[in-house]
């Protein structure tokens, strides 16, 4: 897992984070196929809590489930 931050204050968490390739929002996540596995359906961000396992889930594949997955 490779964490990248600006001197702008923006964040990058992903493999793909390079000098040439910065993150581009605030909070920017970016997978790959290598650190994610071949299924698209592999999950890309996840937000959980001990009441509650799948409040936010968002797929490679570009699915977001809100209180599913």
């Amino acid at each position: 897992m490779k964490i990248t931050a600006t001197s702008d204050g923006q964040v990058g968490i992903g493999e793909s984070f390079k000098t040439s390739n910065e993150p581009t929002a605030i909070l920017h996540i970016s997978g790959t196929e290598a650190a994610q596995g071949t299924a698209h359906s592999s999950p890309l961000m996840k937000v959980d809590h001990d009441a509650n396992a799948n409040i936010l889930f968002v797929t490679g594949s570009g699915r977001v489930g809100i209180g599913t997955d």
